[in-house]
């Protein structure tokens, strides 16, 4: 039986007892995948050898299975049901392994027939003294773990096609290893908090690690991107046996924003994100529905796209990919009832007091169409060879048309459009105009340079320019200040408020967001539109000129709010936002 090395198969599954600290035992119980690094042995003479193989068990056990083939005896399976030696309380740091195997027709191992195999084998566990670079499989282990076969109590006893033997165990020495317990994960649970105005609170964390802590426990390291706003303990212990903590954020008073915090541990780094909502976000709902959405119960959730509102509650939305307009926020208008007789009719832009404009198909040739809803559907006026991009309460409208080969920007306040004169431009485009008339749009050089323009009293100014590359494009204004938008090549985007007076201001981002993106601004200069963080999640806000930035997300008890689409002049906010779980359209009264 000489060439059966089957002390080197049950002895080295044993070499995987690795920790850092002062009990291998405790350790070798609380761990999971255990790694053999090296292994020989010496059997009747004959001296075997093997290493780098992985083995699994189950937490707080010393019992598991070895499968031989991974020590190259495929087929031989031995369950070892292990517990400590007291059998003599001189000795310490003893294991007994057990284990009764029946391999029924047999398996072949090293050019024999096994058919059973059972026995006791007794090793000591020690840490290899002095300093070590420990590895299991290239990950960082705890510490090495020396194992000794008890040669003079192991006993085992083999059958086969070769008779019943006896296997004497003359040698064996094993090195192993436990795997550190690196950071599996770091989140939070609970979702979005709310601070106070009179005094700080605190939110749980989750730290999980991929397995139990061994006995000296496992330090896990935290910080926090924005301490003074929302501050974590430095270090934590995740306790012995254990694999996972939580651990408290603690929120500073009036404080709110989306805060990334970070855990690292045995190498690995995890990280979350703090949602922190204002104070009134988690006061009782008031009494009265302050909120409606857009899409009446037609079958069809979270499919609204808004184009379109104003301050008599009209809308122009795109409804399961199909156009309704919403007349005085009752009535559903389909747009084939804006102009009679049309093959097809799309709106494009509305009035603060209700003329949706739009262009249609009639007997084949195009047109565009102004249309009043506000006291039931008006009659359509028909325009030719122009396009529409907006309309003031005044029913003054511009766009573009083609003035001889080019592509310009034209205004109208009656029947007639009139172009936009610029010094320098093969194309332009008109797409707003305010109450008072002032108009504002894009226009492109000769030398290919785009920059944006106000025109108001036959005159055209350029927008202030902020970036010596891209151009300031206007996407809103009212009496007299524009908002306006200026995207880098990499996608960065600067808000700013052009005011009367043609000056810019940067609009800067709300606390613990990148950049804010500006959509609507109303008479009383409140300006809606989304902020981002750092990781990427958006978030709806208005920024009012006293107050600075209030977020939308919140604002109404239950809702999550992730874009600000426009604000009216009466300051209803169309946001686009989650309620008990329904994402769509939402009106929301400021």
């Amino acid at each position: 039986m000489s060439r059966i090395a089957m002390p080197a198969t049950f002895a080295g599954v044993l070499a995987a007892l690795a920790t850092a600290h002062a009990d291998p035992i405790a350790d070798f119980q609380l761990g999971k995948t255990l790694y053999l690094r090296s292994a020989t042995s010496t059997v009747a003479g004959y001296t075997s050898g093997t290493g780098g193989v992985e083995i699994g068990k189950t937490a707080h056990t010393l019992s598991f299975a070895v499968d031989g083939a991974t020590l190259g005896a495929p087929g031989v399976i031995v369950n070892l049901a292990g517990s400590v030696d007291t059998s003599d309380p001189t000795i310490h740091n003893r294991l007994k392994f057990t284990f009764s195997e029946n391999y029924g027709a047999g398996v072949p191992v090293d050019g024999v027939t096994l058919y059973t195999a059972s026995g006791t084998i007794y090793a000591f566990v020690s840490y290899i003294p002095g300093q070590t670079t420990a590895t299991c499989k290239g990950q960082d282990c705890q510490g090495d773990v020396l194992l000794d076969v008890d040669t003079l109590h192991t006993t085992i006893h083999v059958t086969g096609d070769f008779g019943s033997d006896d296997v004497a165990i003359d040698h064996a020495r094993l090195v192993g290893g436990m795997p550190t317990p690196h950071l599996q994960s770091f989140y939070n649970f609970g979702g979005p908090v709310c601070s106070t105005t009179t005094g700080a609170v605190t939110a749980p964390l989750t730290v999980k690690l991929r397995s139990q802590s061994p006995s000296s426990g496992t330090t896990v390291f935290l910080s926090s991107v924005y301490p003074s706003g929302v501050a974590v303990p430095f270090l934590q212990v995740v306790p012995p046996g254990k694999d996972s903590i939580v651990v408290d954020a603690t929120i500073a008073p009036g404080f709110f924003g989306i805060v990334p915090l970070f855990a690292a541990s045995g190498g690995s780094l995890g990280t979350t994100m703090l949602e922190v909502d204002p104070p009134h976000a988690c006061d009782p709902p008031p009494k009265k529905k302050v909120w409606v959405d857009y899409n009446p119960d037609w079958g069809c959730i979270a499919c609204t796209t808004f184009i379109a509102h104003d301050d008599g509650d009209d809308a122009i939305t795109l409804v399961d990919r199909q156009q309704m307009i919403v007349a005085g926020g009752v009535k559903m208008l389909k747009p084939s009832q804006l102009v009679p007789g049309a093959s097809s009719v799309t709106a494009s832009a509305l009035s603060n007091n209700g003329i949706v404009a739009g262009h249609a198909t009639i007997d084949g040739k195009a047109r565009s169409f102004l249309v009043n809803i506000s006291q039931g559907v008006g009659v359509p006026q028909l325009f030719s060879n122009v396009t529409i991009a907006a309309v003031n309460q005044s029913g003054a409208f511009v766009g573009t048309h083609l003035d001889g080969d080019r592509t310009t920007a034209f205004y109208s306040q009656g029947t007639t459009a009139t172009s936009i004169k610029f010094d320098d431009a093969i194309s332009s485009a008109a797409t707003g105009i305010s109450d008072s008339g002032e108009v504002v749009g894009t226009y492109t050089t000769s030398a290919h340079v785009t920059r944006g323009f106000r025109f108001r009293g036959d005159r055209v100014l350029d927008l202030p320019v902020v970036s010596s590359t891209m151009p300031t494009i206007p996407v809103a204004q009212s009496d007299g200040t524009i908002l306006a938008t200026v995207t880098s090549s990499k996608g960065a985007t600067t808000t700013l408020v052009i005011s009367d007076a043609n000056t810019a201001t940067r609009l800067l981002a709300p606390s613990g967001y990148t950049n804010f993106v500006g959509r609507s601004i109303n008479r009383a200069g409140r300006i809606v539109g989304t902020a981002m963080s750092t990781t990427g999640l958006a978030r709806a806000f208005v920024w009012n000129p006293t107050t600075g930035f209030i977020p939308l997300t919140g604002y109404i008890r239950g809702m999550s709010a992730t874009d600000a689409l426009s604000i009216t002049d009466t300051d209803q906010v169309v946001v686009q936002g989650t309620i008990d779980g329904r994402s769509d359209l939402y009106l929301v009264s400021l």
